[in-house]
């Protein structure tokens, strides 16, 4: 009777050290298998989503709510060169418009405007930070510009601007100010 008492004692003790080693295993199984997973697909930061502020207009979603002139502005001041432009700048200004497919005639009008608007923003800029003016004048020289641009583009080219103006609008975001 004593052999068998000690059979069974042993085989407690057996089962008891097979259990505490297979749970043993399973757990480093799992901490290995999760460190693995963890680095073959890091979190990409490129694809977390960023929440908006409240108040904030995408032109993505809701185009119809970016004002034309905030539009028009962006354009004019993305395809601006300077007044008598050189040869590398009028380059770089038919690359940036080749989405409006204009002919020689009409890119010309919209480079001499372009040139005319720069000059006017920068010194008005420049005026208007010294003296603390309001946003006001920006309305007024984006107008101006484009109102020049209807007058002197054909009614077919000035559609292409409006349209491609249209299309600047799904690629803003306005973002709020924040609250003082």
């Amino acid at each position: 009777m004593f052999t068998r008492f000690c059979l069974c004692s042993g085989m407690k003790k057996l089962v008891q050290i097979s259990s505490i080693a297979v749970l043993l295993v399973l757990f480093i199984s799992l901490k290995v298998r999760n460190t693995i997973l963890s680095q073959s697909n890091p979190v990409d930061e490129s694809q977390q989503v960023l929440v908006d502020s409240p108040g904030t207009i995408d032109g993505a979603m809701t185009p119809d709510l970016i004002p034309d002139d905030v539009a028009q502005r962006m354009f004019l001041l993305s395809i601006a060169e300077p007044p008598n432009p050189s040869s590398e700048q009028t380059e770089r200004f038919l690359a940036k418009i080749k989405r409006l497919n204009f002919d020689a005639k009409a890119a010309s009008i919209l480079l001499g405007e372009s040139g005319k608007f720069i000059t006017v923003w920068n010194q008005t800029y420049a005026a208007a930070k010294t003296s603390n003016q309001d946003e006001a004048w920006m309305e007024q020289i984006v107008s101006d510009s484009m109102s020049n641009l209807s007058l002197r583009l054909s009614p077919q080219d000035y559609d292409k601007l409006r349209f491609h103006i249209q299309h600047i609008k799904t690629q803003i975001k306005m973002i709020p100010d924040p609250p003082m």
